[in-house]
């Protein structure tokens, strides 16, 4: 698996650094695009990757938050640092 493209979108929420996109291909040269990836700073500083979610009422005013991508740990590492090198070279915002 390779990441061909990274690409970085002004955020959707005020809490969020960036939104972001990654297409990955694979070795039979099928593509897959992940849409809706967050770049979210934490109270330390640190950047981090958080992957697509949904979620829905389990009553009352609670959320149960669902995956909707799930990366193997390989994978989400190299999908994070390709996301957060391409965050560094353009700037993260303040």
């Amino acid at each position: 698996m390779e990441i061909i493209n990274v690409t970085l979108h002004a955020p959707r929420k005020s809490n969020l650094e960036f939104n972001a996109s990654v297409t990955l291909q694979f070795e039979n040269g099928s593509l897959i695009t992940i849409h809706d990836l967050r770049v979210i700073k934490n109270k330390m500083g640190q950047l981090w990757i958080a992957l697509p979610n949904y979620s829905v009422t389990s009553g009352g005013k609670s959320w149960e938050y669902f995956p909707t991508v799930e990366l193997d740990a390989a994978t989400l590492r190299t999908v994070s640092d390709a996301v957060l090198l391409k965050v560094e070279e353009t700037g993260v915002r303040q």
